[in-house]
């Protein structure tokens, strides 16, 4: 096929699709739909990232405040000392760090922590499974 005859043809079906187009063929969405999509999606965006922002505040700031704690304690101390601390005290703040989650059994069977929401329904032994986000194995994956 030469240039002029594919242009020729491309003109063509360019035209032909226009006027498909204006004779009833409409979008499945209006302009407005979408931006109300758009207004609605931008809005649950903004309240995740409030929500994630207060999560965030709420585990620095209590791991920062254990610190001050202990450095107000032992004036001078080491970052070593500092660091082993805030290690060794780790199991004593992990019910307020884990505030809000779920422990359910695993696909595994051990007990596990999950964010509340992530519950996926029930497998055939009657152990709970989660949704894939989870990064766990569901169901089947073994």
């Amino acid at each position: 096929m030469s240039k002029s005859d594919w242009m020729a043809s491309m003109i063509e079906a360019g035209i032909k699709a226009s006027e498909g187009f204006e004779n009833g063929v409409a979008p499945d969405e209006t302009t407005a739909d979408l931006r109300e999509q758009r207004n609605e999606l931008r809005d649950e965006l903004e309240q995740a990232r409030s929500r994630v922002s207060e999560l965030e505040g709420r585990v620095y700031g209590a791991e920062r405040r254990e610190a001050e704690r202990f450095v107000g304690e032992n004036p001078g101390c080491t970052h070593a000392e500092l660091v082993n601390h805030l290690q060794s005290t780790v199991p004593g703040r992990v019910p307020r760090l884990v505030e809000g989650m779920v422990v359910d059994t695993r696909p595994d069977g051990q007990e596990g922590y999950y964010m509340s929401g992530d519950e996926g329904g029930q497998s055939t032994d009657g152990n709970a499974w989660y949704v894939a986000r989870t990064g766990l194995p569901t169901e089947g994956d073994g």
